[in-house]
C-alpha cells in the first residue's frame, strides 16, 4: 500500500466519521445513547454517548473501500473485528 492509498483511506474514514457523528448525537436519546448524570458523574447535564459508533463506521467504510481496491487484507479486517468486539 502506498502512502497515497493509505492517506485516501484515512480521509474517507475521517469524512464518514464526521458525517455520522452529528446524526448519532442528535438522535442519542431515541437510540438510548444518553448518559444521564448521577451522584458519581463528572457532568451535570445529560451527555450523548456513542461517538465510537461513528469511528467504527468510518473505519469500516475505509477498510471496505481499500478492500475493493485490493489494498486491505484479511489481517486488517481481523484487527477491526477485534477492536469492535473489545470496544
Amino acid at each position: 500500500m502506498t502512502l497515497a492509498e493509505a492517506s485516501f483511506g484515512g480521509v474517507v474514514a475521517a469524512i464518514i466519521t464526521y458525517g455520522a457523528t452529528f446524526p448519532l448525537r442528535r438522535n442519542a436519546n431515541a437510540l438510548g445513547l444518553l448518559d444521564v448524570p448521577g451522584e458519581r458523574s463528572s457532568h451535570r447535564v445529560a451527555t450523548p454517548r456513542g461517538g465510537g459508533i461513528a469511528i467504527m463506521l468510518g473505519t469500516a467504510a475505509a477498510l471496505g473501500l481499500l478492500s475493493v481496491s485490493g489494498q486491505a487484507g484479511r489481517a486488517a479486517w481481523t484487527l477491526f473485528g477485534i477492536a469492535a468486539a473489545v470496544g
